[in-house]
């Protein structure tokens, strides 16, 4: 399902990744097995010649568009999981975006997309890369931060509301404490 691209209102398109995306937590020497069977000459379901042109690194693409269409496991696989390949791939995106500006904090998630990444990040251990997990990590431990800001300057603000209501500033300070 990574060498898939999922389409919002569109067919799914086949889609190149660097071989080490596809490596998580699945054994490598499954994935070689995987692989060498899926691009020998008698299947040529995936090809694995391309190379990344910035790191050199290997890629991995579906031999042609029409298994999307053809295939009708994957195209229920596809149906199945759309959502989940939704949010796998904004991530994906978010994290690669996140790396190019140097782990700038402008480029964390945070509010609903980032509880939505976490919950699915939660329940997809073996689809996450180390990078994603250090994404959402940073993300999570930068959204608290501001939420504790937040919440401090809200309660500054009620504070200060509240001593000009309160009858007793003494009193409303010994009873915040």
């Amino acid at each position: 399902l990574r060498l898939v691209e999922p389409g919002i209102d569109t067919d799914s398109t086949k889609r190149r990744v660097p071989l080490r995306a596809l490596v998580t937590t699945m054994d490598p020497g499954l994935l070689d097995d995987v692989l060498s069977k899926l691009t020998a000459a008698d299947a040529r379901l995936l090809f694995t010649q391309t190379r990344d042109p910035i790191d050199d690194d290997p890629m991995v693409e579906l031999s042609h568009e029409a298994l999307i269409k053809s295939w009708k496991r994957l195209r229920d696989w596809i149906d199945e999981n759309k959502q989940d390949l939704i949010t796998q791939r904004r991530l994906e995106e978010a994290t690669k975006d996140w790396l190019l500006a140097a782990k700038n904090d402008a480029y964390l998630y945070r509010g609903t997309v980032l509880s939505q990444a976490s919950d699915w990040a939660g329940s997809h251990e073996t689809d996450i890369t180390k990078e994603q997990r250090d994404f959402l990590e940073r993300s999570i431990v930068e959204s608290a931060t501001q939420s504790g800001v937040s919440d401090a300057a809200a309660l500054d603000q009620l504070e200060s509301a509240a001593k000009d209501a309160w009858l007793d500033p003494a009193a409303m300070d010994l009873w915040i404490s």
